[in-house]
């Protein structure tokens, strides 16, 4: 190849917008199954019932509020998820195409703002989603700690299409936790990982602990 080709060919390549997905934990460990739709939420809800009417965010006129915003830890809150849920801040806008979701409405039954307490009582961090197919979207939640599971959820179901205008299906969850914590096992003794993947959950758990109050199992052998 000619040495005056090169430079040409390189400013192609840096051009060419590529998306790719990880479908390996290591080259020699191909993950099975099939990715999960745009809008999915992790962990999986209790009860989720998500429609085929697409609607969109506009960036510009979005509202989160909440009745119990004299708690800090809710103003602090919707302030916070309001810039992950319009997360492209520099390109995202509303199809206009597509009927507008105008914002979220949080209300939360109990507003104690102090910190939460180990119970078996797991109704104390229920919280329910309803997004219509028009209209406003409402979070309800026993507490001002479940309103905050009820946003990152809510978080999760924003997705963008290719010309990166926000969407949201009309969807309807209600989710607990079955126990009176939430907690994860990693069973690295019948199910083999690679030690990089371990770290990474562990990293992982160090940022979503912040969000859910989690539990860490390791069994080992």
């Amino acid at each position: 190849m000619s040495k005056q080709l090169l430079p040409a060919l390189l400013l192609l390549i840096s051009l060419h917008s590529v998306q790719s997905y990880i479908t390996y934990i290591e080259k020699r460990f191909p993950l099975e199954g099939e990715r999960s739709p745009p809008g999915s939420p992790w962990p999986l809800p209790r009860e989720w019932k998500k429609s085929l009417t697409v609607l969109t965010l506009d960036p510009n006129n979005f509202y989160l509020s909440s009745n119990a915003e004299e708690c800090d830890v809710i103003r602090k809150a919707t302030n916070r998820y309001k810039s992950y849920i319009l997360i492209d801040s520099k390109y995202g806008k509303a199809s206009p195409n597509r009927p507008v979701m105008p914002g979220i409405q949080v209300n939360v039954d109990n507003k104690d703002c102090g910190y939460p307490k180990l119970t078996k009582n797991t109704d104390q961090e229920s919280y329910n989603i309803e997004i219509p197919e028009s209209g406003g979207a409402k979070i309800t939640a026993k507490t001002v700690w479940s309103a905050l599971w009820g946003l990152e959820t809510f978080s999760q179901l924003v997705y963008q299409d290719s010309d990166r205008a926000y969407l949201i299906n009309a969807t309807s969850i209600s989710d607990s936790p079955r126990y009176g914590y939430r907690g994860i096992l990693l069973d690295s003794a019948r199910h083999f990982q690679p030690m990089k993947v371990l770290k990474q959950n562990l990293v992982s758990l160090s940022l979503f602990m912040s969000l859910k109050r989690e539990t860490f199992l390791n069994r080992v052998v």
